[in-house]
């Protein structure tokens, strides 16, 4: 009887709990796949539960397909921008201590966009030279947190602008917004911060920067 016993009790063990892959699970059972989902049969970045959960699994969006890119210029590869994830500026976080580095680095308390000079740091704000959108849409968005994290907080990105500036410029490129000030400088910095992380470059800030290029060897 015992004998039997024990295998009514295996019978009714449900099938999913024992192949379910690895890894913790919401108060209703339910996950997204992170890792080795095709190993156990789930597609990646799906919501889907164990343990017989009555909730619905929640697929997510199917991440796009890139464009190829179309060439190279200046050794980056020129490609339309693409958001292959979704952007988050939490995953770009930095501290908020990087602003007197930025400060010691330029050697003062101002902006390079437009010469302003701030009586102190809380007169200016944290701006990246490449916006962490486009950076997002040219390639980060499939870099690991560590990437974001570093790239959010590399001081070769980062210098001080106004806030009205700031705003004004948000999540721009260099084909839609240039500083009134040192813009051979930030076109250089744009390069080799692209270059740095392996970014891409669409064909209009391409051309754009060309210009700035153009307009520095000329003086």
């Amino acid at each position: 009887m015992r004998v039997l016993a024990a295998i009514a009790i295996t019978l009714l063990i449900p099938v999913a709990d024992v192949v379910a892959h690895p890894g913790r699970t919401a108060s209703d059972g339910c996950h997204y796949c992170r890792t080795n989902c095709s190993k156990w049969g789930v597609a990646a970045d799906r919501r889907h539960c164990h343990g017989g959960s009555s909730a619905p699994a929640q697929p997510r969006a199917p991440a796009p397909t890139c464009p190829a890119p179309t060439g190279t210029w200046r050794g980056l590869r020129v490609a339309a921008e693409c958001r292959c994830s979704p952007y988050d500026r939490d995953d770009y976080d930095y501290p908020a201590s990087v602003e007197a580095r930025i400060a010691e680095r330029l050697g003062g308390m101002f902006s390079p966009y437009d010469g302003t000079k701030f009586e102190s740091l809380r007169e200016s704000w944290i701006e990246h030279i490449v916006a962490l959108s486009e950076a997002h849409d040219s390639g980060l968005c499939a870099a690991s947190d560590a990437v974001r994290r570093r790239f959010a907080s590399d001081l070769d990105n980062l210098t001080l602008a106004t806030p009205t500036l700031n705003r004004a410029k948000s999540g721009r490129d260099a084909a839609e917004w240039m500083p009134e000030m040192n813009r051979c400088w930030f076109a250089a910095v744009i390069v080799a911060v692209r270059l740095e992380y392996g970014l891409t470059i669409d064909r209009r800030e391409a051309a754009a920067l060309d210009e700035v290029f153009a307009a520095c060897e000329a003086d």
